[in-house]
């Protein structure tokens, strides 16, 4: 997110996957939601590689190592969100929330974050 002066506004997202807490990057220019390979690893979760697409990052473009579909909720929240998450080789974040999720799950109000989870 940008504000009018250019600056950026980065927005974190309290969340889980199988239980599992993660910090969310709340990425209202992003298509894709995307998770570090490293995390996947750790969590023994298995990668489909068939699908590997370009992913637009802020320095160059790379090619996904393939896709995962998991279950992700909001800190607080008792609903699932099944994800088809796009695997980086890092990541800042545990994983990154696109654009079009964001809106269809109004994460954002005015602007703002609401509720527990969903909190800056």
């Amino acid at each position: 997110m940008l504000w009018p002066n250019g600056d950026r506004l980065e927005l974190s997202i309290s969340g889980k996957i199988y239980n599992i807490p993660v910090s969310a990057l709340a990425d209202s220019g992003s298509d894709l939601d995307i998770i570090p390979a490293d995390f996947i690893q750790q969590n023994s979760l298995p990668l489909d590689s068939s699908e590997r697409v370009p992913v637009r990052l802020p320095t160059k473009t790379i090619r996904s190592r393939g896709t995962i579909t998991l279950p992700f909720a909001f800190d607080g929240e008792t609903s699932l969100f099944d994800r088809k998450l796009h695997v980086v080789p890092s990541c800042t974040y545990d994983m990154i929330l696109n654009h079009g999720f964001l809106k269809a799950t109004e994460t954002f109000v005015f602007g703002v974050l609401e509720n527990s989870g969903r909190q800056s």
